[in-house]
């Protein structure tokens, strides 16, 4: 979907602006939405993205136990 995807510096400055408060962690997600040249469309059998910047509800509720893992939850 998105041909050229590249990892941003969002995730560093997400960590630098929770640094100081305690109580936050910053879980990178992006492997689980995009390769390292494009974003698919379909995984498995579900649609990934709604449109060109937002995932379905189906895909986020597949991640959740992959968000929680990687929380500690």
């Amino acid at each position: 979907m998105r041909d050229g995807a590249k990892r941003s510096g969002g995730q560093q400055r997400f960590a630098l602006a929770a640094g100081p408060l305690p109580d936050v962690l910053v879980v990178d997600m992006n492997d689980a939405l995009c390769g390292k040249q494009t974003c698919a469309a379909v995984v498995g059998n579900i649609i990934v993205w709604r449109d060109y910047h937002h995932m379905t509800a189906t895909y986020a509720l597949a991640l959740a136990p992959y968000l929680a893992k990687a929380a500690g939850l």
